[in-house]
């Protein structure tokens, strides 16, 4: 018999006269607990870079629409506010109104996170007095 003739299963055999080898041993099972990915349920965990990438892509589809708005509205208008009159394109007194009532929500916002930080601080040295 050549070794040629030999099948797969003839080849795994031992010669005659020795034991078996023996059989190897069974992987250990993957020890339960959080593994290198993100824990079963929830997604991918957020990061910095993460949240300036859409904070960007929300800008520039901002922009985009800016300019399609100033394109369109480009016609002058006359504006009168408290007795002064002037002409001005109408997508600019729009943006200036805007932009007014954005620093006006600031202001009013930080006033009240000013008014609870305050409130905050009084509880707590309330809480450090009592005990």
């Amino acid at each position: 018999m050549t070794d040629e003739s030999l099948s797969a299963s003839d080849a795994d055999r031992p010669p005659a006269g020795e034991p078996p080898a023996p059989a190897p041993a069974p992987a250990p099972a993957p020890a339960p607990g959080p593994g290198p990915g993100p824990p079963p349920g929830r997604g991918p965990r957020q990061t910095l870079a993460g949240r300036v990438w859409v904070a960007i892509g929300a800008a520039a589809i901002l922009l985009v629409l800016v300019i399609i708005f100033i394109a369109e509205n480009s016609q002058a208008v006359t504006v009168s506010f408290l007795g002064a009159r002037g002409h001005i394109s109408e997508a600019l007194a729009l943006l200036i109104a805007v932009v007014l009532g954005i620093v006006i929500t600031l202001l009013v916002g930080s006033a009240r996170i000013v008014q609870l930080s305050l409130e905050v601080r009084r509880h707590r040295r309330r809480l450090r007095e009592l005990s």
